[in-house]
């Protein structure tokens, strides 16, 4: 049985896949680089805390964010975006804020007692 066929394939999967081919890149390249100095922070900071990135809670993010800010990664020029939001969730949040607006406006233009209104203006927005 011929398996050179098989041993030319390993080997040009061994030139594609070593680690040992890889040519590592010098820090040099990086040391500027904002995305590289927040990417680092965020690794030691995880790693101080033996947490997980998927596994952030809304408190764990909020301490990211002033960790980030109070560590002071970046050099920031006036008018730059520092953060982008996603437009969905800026969305559903105006579509439950307006719907608790209506809900308010409701219970008041319908003579409600205020413990109904203090109700409706309670609820999750």
């Amino acid at each position: 049985m011929n398996i050179s066929l098989f041993e030319n394939a390993k080997a040009a999967l061994d030139l594609f896949l070593s680690p040992s081919k890889l040519i590592p890149q010098p820090d040099s390249l990086f040391r500027d680089d904002w995305q590289e100095r927040i990417n680092t922070f965020l690794h030691a900071w995880l790693r101080e805390r033996q947490l997980s990135l998927n596994l952030l809670t809304r408190d764990h993010k909020r301490e990211l964010v002033l960790a980030l800010h109070a560590d002071n990664t970046q050099s920031v020029k006036r008018g730059q975006p520092l953060i982008d939001l996603d437009p969905a969730t800026t969305a559903v949040q105006m579509d439950a804020a307006e719907a608790a607006l209506g809900r308010a406006v409701r219970a008041v233009r319908a003579g409600c007692h205020s413990a109904a209104l203090v109700a409706a203006l309670r609820r999750p927005v």
